[in-house]
């Protein structure tokens, strides 16, 4: 299944991780937080994915501050184990 991970990173607190089914439901949420997040409208700043970025997944990434608070999306697959596999793995000591 594939989900899509939204992350807030501010200086001031820890990370915000918010899991998504939908691509642009998730890159709304973060650019919302991110133009939530400056303090003035021109430190909001979204930036091209380069290729090395969309090969480990990402889709959207944007600054929000001077010192680099950053909000990111990340495509990734949600792998979800059987019952079956979680007694195997439970079996041998995995």
């Amino acid at each position: 299944m594939k989900v899509y991970v939204a992350v807030v990173n501010d200086r001031h607190a820890d990370p915000e991780v918010t899991v998504y089914a939908d691509e642009g439901e998730a890159i709304k949420y973060a650019r919302g937080q991110a133009k939530e997040g400056a303090h003035e409208e021109s430190d909001y700043e979204e930036h091209p994915v380069n290729d090395a970025m969309q090969r480990l997944g990402w889709v959207f990434y944007a600054s929000y501050s001077e010192e680099s608070d950053s909000v990111w999306v990340v495509e990734t697959e949600l792998k979800m184990k059987t019952e079956e596999q979680q007694r195997w793995d439970k079996y041998w000591g995995m």
